[in-house]
């Protein structure tokens, strides 16, 4: 942005001198009216609309990034308690899983610092230079405020001045009279107004510091003529202190030229300060544009880990589902009031089996008695049978009722016909007795 575009710190000296000359001749009819030009400072300093743009866009755009970094927060805490979830369900596994589960949380935890940390040191940058750029911001706008302030000064005291010189000199021409004491004629007076506002129409274009070398001479100029006209009659009573004004006003306006030169130096220096935050923001578009790079990456991340926590929870129902129906089948291996009892049969169940083998071996044994003629007391050993003391063989407890029967069985009524009449047992007879 260009301050010497929004707001010109040089004034209209076209519209101001032909105002002057305008005043002069009312001032000659009626001095009671005095009218001052307004200054051309009461205008406020604007900012240009790329400027403007480029203010709103860079605001804009650092409340995006501040949603941005809450949004990505978020994702994380959401991402960071479910790998802590995860790992609290999976626990109960076995001890080398825990410790790799552990090993990939803390580095998890390890990347979400270092990411997080990162994001922090590139938004503190951006926020100092926010920081700096609204300071310059600031200086700028105060430095052209006092400028333009300073400028509307010199403006009103140059004008103060002028006037004061235009009334002096007004008053001057009025009080010349001839040397036989007759009055200079008021059409001679118009006349050297017309002169005068010729003059001033012709140096329109010239700056200020010529403006008043050329007033200064056109003064002189003007005397000699009058001298040369009038034959030396016009009365020169008022010419050394006409003089000693001219002199004053024109080291005042030599302090104001300065001033102003001033004034143009700190305006080019709010322009380099304008170009620079400018540079800035075209820093912080690229900042910008690489933030969006990366907050896609981000989302495509989140995206996979979705996707891999959907398959994780596809395998966890999975798994629930088969424990489930596990557990349905085999419900007695998990009933907590049974285990005592399972680990009671299942040492009777050996007995039982340990039993079943010597019965077919002495079954086998009868079996080859009978073949070889030998007698065999049959009456006693389905007796035997009868009371429990020959359990079935193993060729019959292939079947699931059977293996349902031998684990149902306590022990109680075997043990009880063993201990009750076992100890009692009548001798059976067999082919060996016989």
């Amino acid at each position: 942005m260009d301050f010497g575009k929004s707001a010109e710190f040089n004034p209209d000296l076209s519209k101001s001198r032909e105002m002057t000359a305008d005043r002069s001749r009312e001032m000659t009819a009626d001095r009671s009216r005095t009218q001052l030009k307004s200054s051309t400072f009461d205008r406020s300093i604007k900012l240009t609309p790329r400027v403007r743009q480029l203010v709103e866009d860079y605001i804009k755009l650092f409340k995006e990034n501040q949603d941005l970094v809450k949004k990505n927060a978020k994702l994380q805490n959401g991402i960071s308690h479910y790998f802590k979830d995860h790992l609290q369900d999976s626990s109960h596994g076995k001890k080398n899983k825990h410790e790799s589960k552990e090993e990939s949380q803390r580095h998890a935890e390890e990347a979400e610092t270092e990411q997080q940390r990162r994001y922090e040191s590139g938004f503190r940058v951006v926020k100092d230079l926010n920081r700096k750029i609204a300071a310059a911001k600031e200086a700028a706008t105060q430095s052209g405020q006092n400028i333009k302030t300073r400028a509307a000064q010199m403006e009103i005291q140059v004008q103060k001045d002028w006037k004061a010189f235009q009334d002096l000199q007004m008053q001057t021409a009025k009080d010349a009279t001839f040397r036989n004491g007759q009055p200079i004629e008021k059409e001679s007076l118009a006349e050297h107004l017309d002169r005068i506002a010729q003059r001033l129409a012709e140096w329109r274009t010239v700056g200020m510091k010529g403006a008043f070398i050329f007033i200064k001479r056109t003064h002189l100029e003007e005397q000699l003529r009058k001298l040369d006209n009038f034959g030396g009659d016009l009365s020169l009573n008022h010419y050394d202190e006409l003089k000693a004004m001219g002199r004053l006003h024109q080291e005042r306006n030599d302090d104001s030229i300065k001033e102003l030169e001033a004034a143009r130096i700190k305006e080019a220096h709010g322009s380099q300060v304008v170009a620079h935050l400018s540079e800035k923001v075209c820093y912080l578009k690229v900042l910008k544009k690489e933030l969006v790079e990366k907050m896609g990456w981000l989302e495509q991340r989140v995206a996979h880990q979705r996707e891999k926590l959907n398959r994780v929870k596809m395998d966890r129902d999975t798994a629930r589902k088969e424990v489930s129906e596990i557990k349905a089948k085999t419900g007695i291996m998990f009933s907590p009031h049974l285990l005592h009892d399972l680990e009671k049969k299942i040492k009777i169940r050996n007995s039982l089996i340990k039993e079943l083998v010597k019965a077919n071996a002495s079954f086998t044994e009868m079996l080859g008695k009978a073949n070889h003629g030998v007698p065999v007391d049959v009456e006693a050993h389905y007796q035997n049978m009868a009371r429990g003391n020959i359990p079935l063989l193993p060729e019959q407890i292939d079947d699931e009722e059977s293996m349902d029967i031998i684990c149902a069985y306590d022990g109680k009524s075997h043990n009880d016909k063993a201990h009750g009449d076992g100890h009692q047992r009548r001798p059976t007879t067999t082919g060996r007795d016989g």
